[in-house]
C-alpha cells in the first residue's frame, strides 16, 4: 500500500510534537513498510495536492487548516479509495470541531480511523462520532531501563511553567508533601510562557510573578529550585545520573499522554501525576512506578484531592464494523463546532469556552479527570482558585 505520512512544520512545533513525530515516522515504517513523508507548510500544501492522489494511505498528525481541506478534497476525489489515518493528538479535547468546520468529517468513512495515545480521548471521539474506527496508540519514545532506587526526596517537573501546567497547584501538593518528607526538594525546568488560556474568553496577568509570590508566601523559597530551561541532551544527561521522582500535577486541556513523564518513566524513575487525561495511560504502562493524585471536578473546574487512591476504568473498546458507511457526526459536535463560529464572529483566536463553569467545560473535564459526578468535598486544590490572576 503507498502510505504518505504528513507531519506538521518542525519549526513551528512544541519539543514534545518533535519526539512524537521521530516517533511515529519509525512506528508508521515498522507497520507499513516503505512511506513517503512530507511536512506540511501551509502556503504550498495545494500545490502538491495532485500528487498526494496517488496514494492509497495517507497517515496525519499536521492539524493545520490547509491539511483538512487537503484531506477533504482528496476524500471527495478518492472515497474510500483514499483511506486516513488521523492523530488526534490534543484534538479531541476540542472535539474535532475543525474537522467538522472545514468538511473533513463528512467524507470521513469507518474505513477510516483515529488514533489517539490515551483511553480517554476514545470516549472523547466516540461523544464526536458514535461509530467512529479508534485505535489507542501510546507514544513509546524509547527503551524502558530498569528500575532505579525509589527517591522521594528528589522531585523533578520538567516541562513548560505555565499555568496551564498547573504549578500552583503543585506548589500546594508539595507543601503538604514536604510534610511527611522532610528535607524534600522541588526542581522545576523550565521556561515561563505566561499564555493566557487560548481556549477561554480571559485574559491573565504575570503567572510568573504569581507563582513566586506563591513559594515565598507558602516558606518553600529553600526547598523549590527554579533551573530554567535545557536542551533535550541536558535532560537526558539529568535522567541518567541518580534516581529522582518525576511529578506533573497538569490540568491541562490537552493533556492526551505527558511525554516529559513517559521519558523519566523510561529512565527508570518514578512518577506522581495527576489522574488526568493521559496520565492514567502512564499509569497503565508502568504500573506501580507511578502514583496518581485524584483529580475531581467542581462546579469550578477541576482540581486535585489530596486524600485517598485514585480509580479509573478503561472502556472496553468493542469490536467495530469497518465497512464503508460514513461515520456519524453527533449533534453535540455539530452544535460545538456552531458554538465555535459564533464565538469567532465576536472574537478571534481558539475560544471555546466562555469561562471555567461552562457547562461544556465541565462535562470535558469529567472526561479526562475519570469520574462521573461533581465533587462537593472542601479537600480539594482548585486549579482556578486564583482569581487575582485574571484580568478583564
Amino acid at each position: 500500500m503507498s502510505t504518505l505520512l504528513l507531519l506538521p512544520n518542525q519549526e513551528e512545533s512544541w519539543a514534545s510534537v518533535k519526539l512524537v513525530c521521530d516517533y511515529t515516522i519509525k512506528q508508521a515504517r515498522a507497520l507499513y513498510g516503505n512511506l513517503d513523508i512530507y511536512y506540511v507548510r501551509r502556503d504550498e500544501v495545494f500545490k502538491n495536492a495532485k500528487s498526494f492522489m496517488k496514494y492509497e494511505k495517507i497517515i496525519c498528525l499536521d492539524h493545520c487548516v490547509e491539511s483538512f481541506k487537503l484531506l477533504a478534497l482528496l476524500k471527495s476525489l478518492l472515497k474510500d479509495d483514499l483511506v486516513i489515518e488521523f492523530y488526534a493528538l490534543g484534538m479531541a479535547s476540542s472535539y474535532y470541531w475543525p474537522l467538522i468546520k472545514f468538511g473533513l468529517a463528512r467524507h470521513l468513512s469507518t474505513k477510516d480511523k483515529f488514533v489517539v495515545s490515551c483511553f480517554r480521548d476514545i470516549e472523547l471521539t466516540r461523544q464526536c462520532f458514535s461509530n467512529v474506527q479508534v485505535e489507542l496508540r501510546p507514544f513509546e519514545i524509547r527503551p524502558r531501563d530498569e528500575l532505579r532506587p525509589a527517591n522521594k526526596q528528589r522531585l523533578v517537573y520538567i516541562g513548560r511553567l505555565s499555568f496551564q501546567k498547573n504549578l500552583h497547584g503543585l506548589l500546594l501538593f508539595f507543601s503538604h508533601y514536604k510534610k511527611s518528607h522532610p528535607g524534600a526538594v522541588l526542581e522545576l525546568f523550565g521556561d515561563w510562557d505566561n499564555l493566557d488560556l487560548p481556549y477561554f474568553e480571559m485574559k491573565m496577568s504575570s503567572y510568573k510573578d504569581y507563582i513566586l509570590d506563591l513559594v515565598n508566601q507558602l516558606g518553600l523559597s529553600d526547598e523549590v529550585i527554579f533551573h530554567g530551561p535545557k536542551t533535550e541532551e541536558q535532560i537526558d544527561q539529568l535522567m541518567q545520573e541518580g534516581s529522582l521522582t518525576f511529578i506533573s500535577l497538569s490540568l491541562q486541556t490537552d493533556e492526551n499522554f505527558g511525554i516529559a513523564a513517559y521519558k523519566a518513566l523510561s529512565f527508570g524513575h518514578r512518577a506522581i501525576l495527576s489522574n488526568w487525561g493521559g496520565h492514567a495511560q502512564l499509569k497503565e504502562l508502568f504500573g506501580e512506578s507511578v502514583y496518581l493524585v485524584q483529580s475531581a471536578v467542581s462546579k469550578n473546574g477541576p482540581g486535585l484531592v489530596l486524600k485517598n487512591e485514585a480509580h479509573y476504568i478503561i472502556p472496553e473498546l468493542g469490536a467495530l464494523d469497518i465497512g464503508a458507511s460514513k461515520i456519524v457526526i453527533s449533534d453535540f459536535a455539530q452544535n460545538f463546532c456552531k458554538r465555535r463560529d459564533q464565538f469567532m464572529e465576536l472574537k478571534s483566536g481558539d475560544v471555546i469556552y466562555r469561562n471555567f463553569k461552562d457547562p461544556i467545560f465541565l462535562n470535558f473535564c469529567l472526561s479526562y479527570s475519570g469520574t462521573s459526578e461533581f465533587y462537593t468535598d472542601e479537600d480539594i486544590v482548585e486549579i482556578y482558585d486564583c482569581p487575582q490572576l485574571f484580568v478583564d
